[in-house]
């Protein structure tokens, strides 16, 4: 029936759609960020199980590199620095410490991806991994009820230790998201956590834990 449709813009649309398809069904790479505590790390890991996708976070990505104790302290301290950044995001991209903490991590991405399809959770983006070669498809775990966060934040080791220094509840939760958001778009125009730079968006407070595993682990077995 294609020789039937005479718009050109119909006929784009459709061709895009169908690499789309095609590029998914051999999906190299599932990007999965997570705003704190919408439980992403848990679900990606659990969904990762009986897969062919390697779940991989920061740390590690960083086993996968022949590193001394001091590079990965220099690398996984960076974190801290975002903590308190309060500069741009354009001289957080021109800041050479910040380049080197995304280099070694993006080299340890594509160890990784030599290795097999791999799931990662908040180290990559879309745009370095097509730059490799590979098809990719982002995803976001997400929950917009406060008090929801709240409760799981508290669980957190992170979280309880700057509230019983004397830091609100939401407050320790702003600054983890923070650090997610900094490190995400000091490399892509593609905004951290919003939904319009996503492939799939999952509310997990909406669907809770079990489904959001079941419908994650349903996409990397297709």
């Amino acid at each position: 029936m294609a020789e039937n449709i005479k718009d050109p813009e119909v006929m784009r649309r459709a061709s895009e759609l169908s690499s789309f398809l095609v590029n998914y069904e051999k999906c190299d790479c599932i990007l999965v960020d997570s705003n704190f505590c919408a439980m992403g790390r848990m679900i990606a890991v659990e969904a990762c199980e009986n897969s062919k996708y390697t779940y991989y976070d920061g740390y590690e990505l960083l086993k996968l590199m022949e590193l001394s104790d001091e590079e990965i302290k220099k690398i996984t301290s960076f974190d801290e620095v975002l903590d308190t950044y309060t500069g741009s995001i354009k001289d957080l991209r021109d800041s050479e410490r910040f380049k080197y903490v995304v280099s070694m991590y993006n080299k340890a991405i594509k160890k990784a991806l030599e290795k097999g399809p791999a799931l990662i959770h908040e180290r990559g983006v879309r745009s370095y991994i097509k730059e490799l070669g590979y098809s990719v498809m982002g995803i976001i775990l997400y929950t917009s009820n406060v008090e929801y966060r709240r409760q799981r934040a508290l669980v957190s080791a992170y979280c309880k230790k700057l509230v019983d220094e004397g830091m609100s509840v939401d407050e320790a939760i702003r600054r983890q998201d923070r650090r997610r958001e900094l490190y995400h778009n000091g490399q892509t125009d593609e905004l951290w956590g919003a939904l319009s730079s996503y492939d799939l968006c999952i509310g997990t407070d909406q669907i809770g834990k079990k489904q959001a595993t079941a419908l994650l682990s349903y996409i990397l077995n297709m």
